[in-house]
C-alpha cells in the first residue's frame, strides 16, 4: 500500500472513531472564548487604569448581562496591571451588546476601548503599527 493510500485510510479510520465524540471534539477545538460557529465571545478591554482590579472590571462590564469572567494582563516581574484585559461573555450577542453599551465609557477616570478579541497574534499590531512577527 502506498504512503498516500495509507494516510487516507488512517484519516478515514480516525473520522469514524471520532464521530461519536464530535461534540466533545468540537468544543475542544473551538478554543476558549469562541462559540461553536467560530465567533468570539471574548472582549479585549484597553485603556484600563493601573489601579483597576479584575473584579472592578467584571462589575463594570456586568452592567450588560452575560459576563462569565474578567482577567487583567499583568507584568510578569512586577505583577502590575499592563492597562488591558479580557472579558469573556456568555454569548456572541452579549459580547456585541457590551461593545455597543460600554465602548468609550469611563472606568476609574479612563475611557475604555472595547472590541472583540482577535483570534491570533498575527492580527495585533504593536505601537509602531507593525504586525506581530514582522521584521523589525
Amino acid at each position: 500500500m502506498s504512503t498516500r493510500a495509507y494516510s487516507v485510510s488512517v484519516l478515514a479510520s480516525l473520522v469514524l472513531i471520532a464521530a461519536p465524540a464530535a461534540p466533545v471534539a468540537q468544543k475542544f477545538f473551538t478554543g476558549h472564548g469562541e462559540s461553536a460557529d467560530g465567533m468570539t465571545r471574548k472582549l479585549f478591554v484597553g485603556g484600563l487604569s493601573f489601579a483597576t482590579s479584575a473584579e472592578r472590571l467584571r462589575e463594570f462590564v456586568g452592567r450588560v448581562d452575560g459576563v462569565e469572567s474578567a482577567t487583567l494582563v499583568t507584568d510578569g516581574s512586577t505583577g502590575q496591571s499592563r492597562g488591558f484585559g479580557f472579558v469573556e461573555m456568555a454569548s456572541v450577542e452579549a459580547a456585541h451588546a457590551a461593545i455597543q453599551a460600554l465602548n468609550g465609557q469611563e472606568l476609574d477616570g479612563r475611557p475604555l476601548h472595547i472590541e472583540l478579541a482577535s483570534r491570533s497574534a498575527a492580527n495585533r499590531r504593536d505601537f509602531r503599527g507593525e504586525a506581530a512577527g514582522e521584521n523589525r
